[in-house]
């Protein structure tokens, strides 16, 4: 995730936009969650893995429009980000968890993922939904009270 510019130097404009665009990309994340459970209810799980997957991506492109970065397009990019993010939180189950997601992102074109480990997976996935909301919401927090005392919004 690099940032386009420093924060200090950013436009209100600039500032309103790249909150706006995070909380479209979170929106997005929630929508993919809710769609994976129903998905999973169904026994759709090859479906429910690729939404898991998309929520992990959005909540990851929510973090990257916030630091006024570009949308992660490439899966080289994606996976970056999250050992970035892995790294500032010295986390390491962090990664671990993530590779779960990636896991189910490939399951959807593989299905070699059994019920038992959708499950497991599953799991690893929400755990890595939890980190990125939480750092999520201390970044949100961050920008906002660096713009609110540069007398923005």
């Amino acid at each position: 995730m690099k940032p386009r510019e420093a924060v200090g130097t950013m436009s209100d404009v600039d500032i309103r936009a790249f909150l706006e665009l995070s909380s479209e990309y979170e929106r997005r994340a929630l929508r993919c969650l809710a769609n994976a459970d129903e998905l999973a209810n169904r026994d759709e799980l090859d479906k429910a893995g690729e939404m898991l997957w998309g929520a992990v991506v959005s909540y990851l492109n929510a973090i990257a429009a916030l630091m006024g970065g570009e949308p992660l397009r490439r899966h080289k990019e994606v996976s970056r980000a999250a050992r970035e993010i892995a790294i500032a939180r010295g986390n390491k189950e962090f990664l671990r968890a993530f590779r779960r997601a990636e896991a189910l992102h490939v399951n959807f074109y593989h299905g070699f993922v059994d019920r038992e480990g959708f499950i497991e997976y599953h799991r690893a996935v929400l755990e890595v939904v939890a980190a990125l909301s939480d750092t999520l919401w201390k970044l949100r927090g961050a920008v906002l009270k660096l713009f609110l005392k540069g007398g923005g919004l």
